[in-house]
């Protein structure tokens, strides 16, 4: 009871506080170690790659794995696509003001 009252007051949005609260779960970094996010040498891709392909979202590690720009820009693109078409022109409209300030700084 104490335990789980620790993991839920621990806020999984910052790394480290990702990495403590399965820590916690794990009870010990040796458990961490142990992980399901360990390189497989029998499974395709490299340590990163294997990493990167993680389907495991609800791991605490998640949001902080590494990725590649090319797929932040595919899961970027996944978010807007699933917007609504008022959201989206509201993004639209700011990135043409963002584009429009910096083109406005380079002419100054």
């Amino acid at each position: 009871m104490i335990k789980q009252k620790l993991i839920d007051s621990i806020n999984p949005s910052a790394p480290m506080k990702a990495i403590k609260r399965n820590c916690i779960e794990s009870r010990t970094w040796k458990a961490v170690l142990s992980c399901e996010c360990i390189y497989d040498p029998t499974e395709p891709g490299t340590h990163l790659e294997q990493i990167e392909n993680c389907e495991i979202k609800d791991c605490s590690f998640y949001n902080f794995r590494p990725i590649t720009s090319k797929t932040k820009k595919e899961i970027k693109q996944e978010r807007y696509d699933s917007l609504s078409q008022d959201e989206k022109d509201i993004i639209d409209f700011k990135n043409e003001l963002f584009v429009q300030r910096i083109n406005k700084k380079k002419i100054s």
